[in-house]
């Protein structure tokens, strides 16, 4: 979900870590983007989804927040991940 009245944009990258951002989604993500609904968006690159953590976050990325999670289909490097 994207909303363009957003105050504030974060982009977190990531490669292969899919413990630690499925925990940073739960206790950190969701509910800075559920308070902060209309101010704050969230944009989720995994660089390669090697770790099949796609489900679980599909789930919870399922609530009315701004979280835009995406997966690329093979490893892009930093640079790439980010421009994509």
């Amino acid at each position: 979900m994207q909303n363009r009245d957003s105050s504030v944009s974060i982009l977190i990258p990531t490669f292969n870590r899919s413990n630690i951002l499925l925990k940073l989604t739960k206790e950190i993500i969701i509910p800075v983007a559920t308070r902060y609904k209309n101010h704050i968006e969230f944009f989720i690159r995994d660089n390669t989804g090697l770790e099949n953590i796609v489900y679980p976050l599909d789930e919870l990325l399922k609530l009315p927040v701004n979280v835009n999670y995406r997966v690329n289909e093979y490893n892009l490097l930093y640079h790439g991940n980010i421009k994509k």
